[in-house]
């Protein structure tokens, strides 16, 4: 096992809740031990244009084990239409 899976639950999270939670969420791949890890995250930072926003945040949300949601960010870009 590396290093860093070493850690405990507790600091892993606290590593990961500094990232934006696309990156949390593929941290998934990385072991077993990491798989569900994410769910626990008590910081959510979503930024996605709105289609995509709207489903990842709903299944992220229903996925969250979190015991305290610390944070919750969301962002939403515009999108640009451009004439045509």
């Amino acid at each position: 096992m590396d290093r860093i899976s070493n850690l405990s639950d507790d600091l892993l999270l606290k590593i990961v809740s500094s990232l934006p939670t696309k990156n949390v969420v593929a941290t998934m791949i990385l072991s077993k031990r990491w798989r569900f890890l994410w769910t626990m995250v008590p910081r959510l930072d979503f930024d996605y244009e709105y289609g995509k926003f709207v489903k990842y945040v709903d299944r992220s949300m229903v996925l969250n084990r979190a015991p305290v949601l610390e944070k919750l960010e969301l962002g939403v870009r515009e999108l640009e239409i451009s004439d045509c």
